[in-house]
């Protein structure tokens, strides 16, 4: 079959009924908005259903061969399906949420243009339709969140974002041009297939550049303030944004990890900055009292923890964390309205103790034996798999702590037990599953411990202790905590010119 021997062409064809949906949006509905914005929306659900089409037929699994400077590899199909999945599900959310919008057609315009944009992006090959849609989609993201432009606070967000995106496109545009000069190829797979060539310095400013850029496009620390003070836009372009185009820091990292695997110095740079965005973004979550800004903490803290994954050399561990995050954060934006809305009592009075802490961590131990069993790994502790499997006990203990202090008997450590076996089993699943079917690509490739790994670990380790244990209770009222948190709380603040502070400054 055609399809088998040029997987690029199935891969196009999928592009094209979103692209389709648009264009009969576009042309023949300019009066029934509501009809056209169904079609479009119908149009990217037919993308979908395709893409997983192809993934039961092995499509992904054919021969790659570069088409029109288009690569339909295991990663590009991967990000093309999750993409696919979460705009089906945001437009097929936006058609009541933005209904009675003055600008209704022109959003599902712009959706339905960066769903296209972005999925010609994780296809491409060709350096400069990597670029080209990268800008692209950006500028289209930028406008989406400028959607009530005569709202000032909106469009200051655009304007903040715009001049972070630039400044990313042009690291972007450094990293790529010098592989590109140096391998005298426009092309990703061969300028990674003959990295081993390139000049040593080159391929190391290079790769700095790209991180710059990746770092930039995720909102990871120090180019968070885009990222945190984006919240003025609507609800689901906040849930394709987060699910979306900043992951697209993490699939650029994924897209060079060939190159990157050849410089262990620059995997320990980017391992040290994606923890100190990790732990800032982890604190300034904890304290925030508006969802959005939360969530948005939060996915700083994701990325910075998919990045550290990447660090360790366990890239397609960082697919699988980058995808179920997607997931998770459109989910969770989706339903912040309603989060909103809900009427809470008085919290619960929570009790946390030595001996609760020890069961969950028996708890965790469990969970992180079901990962180990779902992922297929052997715990090794002088390579970074050992950081893996130690996170997924921190995270299955989490959970335990989370059930055993409501109430702590031994059905509910059984119950918590069991979740967490469960938990770590599918999320082992999901890295082996994913590992596998880059394989061809070889960027599984563990790094040897070193002790950059073990500080970084170390301190990750004390904090998290601290946030659970509470040592620090009795200092609160001490002038170095109160300006500590004062300190942290301002940090984490969107730009000022973002602030809507009085009603009347929302007219729209």
């Amino acid at each position: 079959m055609v399809i088998t021997e040029n997987p690029i062409i199935y891969l196009l064809m999928i592009i094209l009924t979103p692209l389709l949906g648009f264009l009969i949006n576009l042309l023949f509905f300019k009066k029934n908005i509501g009809l056209g914005s169904r079609i479009a929306s119908l149009g990217i659900w037919i993308g979908f259903m395709s893409a997983a089409l192809g993934w039961f037929i092995g499509v992904p699994f054919s021969e790659k061969n570069e088409s029109f400077g288009f690569l339909a590899n295991e990663i590009s199909w991967l990000m093309a399906t999750l993409i696919l999945f979460v705009s089906a599900i945001v437009h097929h959310f936006s058609l009541r949420y933005m209904a009675g919008d003055r600008n209704y057609r022109r959003y599902f315009l712009f959706l339905s243009l960066i769903t296209i944009s972005t999925l010609f992006m994780v296809a491409a090959d060709n350096i400069v339709f990597l670029i080209g849609f990268w800008a692209l989609s950006n500028l289209i993201l930028a406008q989406l969140m400028m959607h009530k432009f005569q709202w000032a606070q909106a469009k200051n967000s655009g304007i903040l974002a715009i001049k972070t995106f630039v400044l990313g496109l042009v690291f972007l545009s450094l990293g790529t041009g010098l592989l590109a000069y140096e391998s005298a190829s426009l092309s990703l797979t061969v300028i990674t297939e003959n990295s081993e060539s390139l000049s040593a310095s080159i391929r190391m400013t290079a790769l700095f550049f790209i991180i710059l850029a990746a770092f930039s496009q995720s909102g990871a620390f120090p180019f968070h303030g885009w990222l945190l003070s984006s919240l003025n836009s609507p609800t689901p372009v906040s849930a394709f944004m987060h699910a979306g185009l900043v992951n697209g820091g993490g699939l650029l990292l994924i897209r060079f990890a060939p190159i990157f695997l050849q410089e262990h110095l620059l995997l320990d740079i980017l391992f040290i900055l994606a923890v100190i965005s990790l732990i800032l973004g982890g604190i300034w979550k904890l304290l925030q009292s508006d969802i959005k800004r939360m969530l948005a903490c939060s996915t700083m803290t994701q990325m910075g923890f998919m990045m550290m994954q990447c660090g360790l050399g366990l890239f397609p561990a960082a697919l699988a964390h980058l995808c179920w995050h997607g997931l998770f954060k459109a989910f969770l934006f989706l339903k912040s309205g309603s989060t909103i809305a809900e009427h809470r009592g008085t919290n619960e009075e929570r009790v946390s103790t030595i001996p609760i802490f020890f069961l969950s961590s028996l708890c965790g131990v469990i969970g992180a034996i079901g990962f180990i069993f779902g992922s297929g790994l052997s715990f090794n502790v002088i390579d970074t798999t050992a950081v893996l499997i130690f996170f997924s006990w921190m995270a299955a203990t989490q959970v335990a702590h989370t059930l055993l202090q409501k109430k702590q008997s031994l059905f509910f450590v059984l119950i918590a037990s069991i979740f967490c076996f469960t938990t770590g089993l599918i999320y082992g699943l999901t890295v082996d599953i994913i590992e596998v079917a880059v394989a061809p690509l070889k960027i599984w490739q563990p790094q040897v411990l070193n002790s950059i790994h073990l500080v970084g670990i170390a301190l990750l380790f004390f904090i998290w202790i601290a946030l659970n244990l509470k040592p620090f209770t009795n200092h609160e009222g001490s002038v170095w905590w109160r300006r500590f948190y004062v300190r942290m709380l301002n940090a984490s603040q969107p730009n000022s010119k973002t602030i809507t502070s009085n009603r009347n400054g929302y007219k729209f």
